[in-house]
């Protein structure tokens, strides 16, 4: 397996990602190590120590990046909730206000693992090593312009995290790929051809959409497993067309959140037809949807539900929902349409 050390990073690192049947990646470069003394194992130069947190370090045109851009964490609540008061996030933005715990439990802190192992996509890869990427904990694969998508062609198994920005073009070249042991993060603009390309993903560690212009998820047809899900400030996100093999999430399904906003133009959740347990939280917050058909196989739900400010949805509807499920946290339903079951 194929293993990048971000300790002794030699300048002008390129990666051969080599076709099947070649041997394990080799890296090729003149110039002097790199050297890392700050509190991020991320950060990398030439011939110089650094005292930052947010250096990275380019390999074969995808690069490695530090924890920066990763998924914040969500919030927990508890059947209280207390408005503690607008929320800004590390962009300086002002978000919904937030819910805090009344029962002390802390939030989920997605960034925080490395995600090797994790469970949703069954610890061991069963990837040919050539063809598989490890990447450091803490740190993650930038995928930024179309040079760093190229750069990762035939790779099957990425063991770690995945940043995709909309500006890295068509995604073609990552049709190889099978399995994201930990975060894929997509985010901003440009993403004139969707998802498609990653067609063969089969399970990731967790999946994040914020600020794109993303209208569905189309493209992720082969997902089948996935980690925590989290959608936000997608404002032009009116269906998940693209989810429809999944089965399963290991973790929590955020449709909008009061803590980081909503997806006003949700209108069609009927791609999750096939999902069927959650194994964390169910938040639904500030979608368009009229109704919640597409989860009428969702049998559990491991944390609290809480469907709230879907102007769109009647109250009685959310209701009947959440009387079906088995649910281990609270219930919250506020905030709807209004009709004969309230608010």
């Amino acid at each position: 397996m194929a293993n990048y050390d971000p300790l002794r990073w030699p300048l002008g690192l390129s990666l051969l990602l080599v076709a099947c049947g070649g041997d394990s990646m080799v890296s090729s470069g003149t110039g002097a190590d790199s050297q890392t003394t700050g509190s991020s194992p991320g950060s990398a130069t030439s011939d110089t120590s650094t005292n930052g947190s947010s250096g990275d370090a380019q390999t074969g045109g995808a690069t490695m990046s530090g924890t920066s851009g990763l998924p914040e964490p969500t919030t927990t609540v508890s059947s209280t909730t207390t408005d503690t008061g607008p929320v800004v996030d590390s962009s300086g933005s002002t978000n919904e206000p937030s819910t805090a715990s009344s029962s002390g439990e802390q939030p989920s802190d997605p960034s925080s693992s490395s995600g090797h192992h994790d469970e949703t996509t069954g610890g061991e890869s069963d990837c040919p090593p050539e063809k598989t990427i490890v990447v450091p904990d803490n740190e993650s694969i930038l995928l930024d312009e179309p040079a760093d998508v190229q750069a990762l062609a035939g790779i099957e198994c990425i063991d770690g995290r995945v940043q995709l920005h909309g500006g890295a073009g068509s995604l073609q070249s990552l049709k190889s790929l099978r399995r994201i042991s930990d975060w894929l993060a997509l985010e901003g603009d440009g993403f004139a051809e969707g998802l498609l390309g990653l067609e063969n993903l089969e399970s990731i560690g967790g999946l994040t959409l914020s600020g794109t212009d993303m209208l569905d998820l189309s493209g992720l047809e082969g997902l089948k497993q996935s980690g925590q899900i989290d959608l936000y400030l997608n404002f032009q996100l009116i269906s998940l067309d693209g989810l429809d093999g999944l089965q399963s999430i290991n973790g929590g399904l955020y449709l909008g959140s009061f803590v980081k906003g909503s997806n006003g133009e949700l209108a069609s959740i009927a791609a999750l037809a096939a999902l069927t347990d959650i194994s964390g939280d169910l938040e639904i917050h500030g979608s368009g949807l009229p109704h919640l058909a597409g989860l009428d196989q969702l049998k559990s739900v491991g944390g609290y539900a809480h469907i709230q400010n879907n102007k769109q949805l009647p109250t009685c509807l959310a209701v009947a929902f959440v009387a079906g499920l088995e649910i281990s946290g609270s219930v919250e339903i506020s905030a709807n349409l209004k009709d004969q079951c309230g608010g």
